[in-house]
């Protein structure tokens, strides 16, 4: 029964908000693509010294390891940029567009780094991108587009509130869906910088040695 209230409450929520999750997909998948087009378009020059630094980055993680806890700072370093630039896009209307920027950029850093690897190093960068990406993709990007999705909803609101006037109840549901909102995002990112930090650097050392 639970299971299947918590499955209607989705499925409404999307249906309600249809066109903030279609937004929300199209700029990540046109940040993609923008990165993907950049990805390709780089001179050869620029290829070679790259590939020649980061095979010289694969050796030396190859002969003196990774800090877990280095990557896990820096992946919630970057988690906590994403939330603060949202955050502050869910203030007023105006500044909406920067949230958008923000799912735009971390779709443009997907497909830039995805393809680049894989022009450089074909199916092994494939491989290596895909593992280093991986929590991006299933875990961070789907939060930060579910953290935009409830700025825009909780600016409509507020904004129809300010019409009609505040009250006890209108002030509580506004708690309660930022509340909400911030612990589904960090829940969600804190796991992704989990993975991030300590299971993704030894699947990426295991990895290293087809590229020396």
């Amino acid at each position: 029964m639970k299971k299947n209230t918590f499955k209607s409450s989705i499925d409404l929520a999307f249906k309600q908000h249809k066109n903030l999750y279609i937004i929300s997909f199209i700029l990540v998948i046109s940040g993609i693509a923008t990165g993907c087009i950049l990805a390709i378009t780089r001179s050869d020059n620029v290829d070679i010294t790259v590939k020649q630094y980061f095979e010289n980055f694969m050796t030396a993680l190859t002969l003196q390891g990774i800090s877990k806890s280095e990557v896990f700072r820096l992946s919630f370093f970057n988690s906590l940029n994403a939330f603060a630039i949202i955050s502050i896009s869910g203030l007023f209307l105006w500044l909406l567009p920067l949230g958008g920027i923000q799912l735009f950029m971390n779709g443009f850093k997907l497909g830039f780094t995805l393809l680049y690897f894989v022009k450089l190093f074909h199916l092994k960068g494939f491989i290596i991108a895909l593992f280093f990406l991986l929590p991006q993709i299933i875990l961070f990007i789907p939060a930060t587009c579910y953290l935009y999705i409830n700025k825009i909803i909780v600016i409509n609101k507020r904004n129809f509130f300010r019409k009609v006037g505040f009250s006890y109840t209108t002030k509580t549901e506004f708690f309660k869906s930022f509340l909400v909102s911030f612990l589904i995002y960090w829940l969600i990112t804190l796991f992704s910088c989990i993975v991030d930090g300590y299971l993704i650097p030894p699947i990426i050392i295991l990895f290293s040695k087809f590229f020396i």
